[in-house]
């Protein structure tokens, strides 16, 4: 199943009239980190993984709201477990109520559910995770493998684009 996973972009920005948001902890002791796969392979390794559990399915992140956890094109696997179950520090997607999906950390339980938030935020999700738009947690991750030098990069760019 392709399905684009959309994560909400986090402002962390102050000006002159306003200052800077305070600073705040993430656990995040409980997400996996991403397995390194070939450029343009994340998809197909977290499908091939998520065919293992009639439970589990895949999903590909865009935006920053994750690093520097999982970038942009990270591709995941995602199980629903028990909501009773989940605890601080779990990776969990959740469906906003615009319709798209969420894929952030679990920060503190509330009434009613949790906060959640991306590693990148300075504040919690405005929308906490709920019984009824909580999808499931992340048990997998995959990530490509980048060139170490920035020249690599740009070479591979334009390779990849045919010039």
């Amino acid at each position: 199943m392709r399905v684009l996973l959309v994560a909400a972009m986090a402002v962390a920005a102050g000006c002159a009239t306003q200052p800077a948001a305070r600073a705040w902890v993430r656990p995040v002791s409980l997400a996996p980190l991403p397995l390194p796969v070939a450029p343009g392979r994340e998809l197909a390794a977290a499908e091939a993984e998520a065919a293992l559990d009639l439970r589990d399915f895949a999903l590909v992140g865009s935006g920053g709201s994750r690093e520097p956890l999982y970038r942009s094109g990270t591709a995941i696997v995602v199980r629903e477990v028990g909501f009773r179950s989940l605890a601080a520090g779990q990776a969990v997607v959740y469906r906003h109520p615009r319709g798209y999906y969420v894929a952030h950390v679990l920060v503190a339980p509330v009434a009613g559910g949790w906060l959640a938030a991306g590693l990148a935020a300075t504040e919690p999700d405005a929308v906490k995770v709920t019984p009824a738009n909580y999808v499931g947690v992340i048990r997998a991750a995959y990530a490509a493998t980048q060139p170490t030098i920035p020249a690599q990069w740009d070479l591979e760019a334009r390779t990849a684009g045919g010039r």
